[in-house]
């Protein structure tokens, strides 16, 4: 799942120390094969910005939740709400919020 929530910001454990931590928060950037790239919130001591993980080697992933991946989250539902012909109740505004729909 990780390649459907490239540059969102994530919080991520390892099963062991990379460049001498287990715990990262920051963007995924990328994803290649089994190594994910992710720009931490902050630089380590070495002052490096990213650190590259093999997804084998995660504990634990979880999104953070902000208004970015909400909005993306609902276009994602949108789209595969009309690709298998299910009609949407809930109307949206020009800026993808959920608005109350008028009967």
């Amino acid at each position: 799942d990780c390649d459907r929530w490239v540059w969102h910001i994530s919080k991520l454990e390892a099963i062991r120390l990379v460049d001498g931590c287990k715990r990262f928060k920051g963007v995924l950037m990328a994803l290649e094969g089994d190594m994910l790239t992710l720009k931490r919130e902050q630089k380590t001591p070495d002052d490096s910005e990213t650190v590259t993980l093999d997804v084998t080697d995660l504990a634990e992933a979880r999104l953070v939740l902000t208004d970015e991946l909400i909005r993306d989250a609902l276009k994602r539902d949108k789209a595969l709400r009309a690709a298998n012909g299910l009609e949407d109740e809930t109307e949206t505004d020009e800026t993808g919020n959920a608005a109350p729909a008028l009967n």
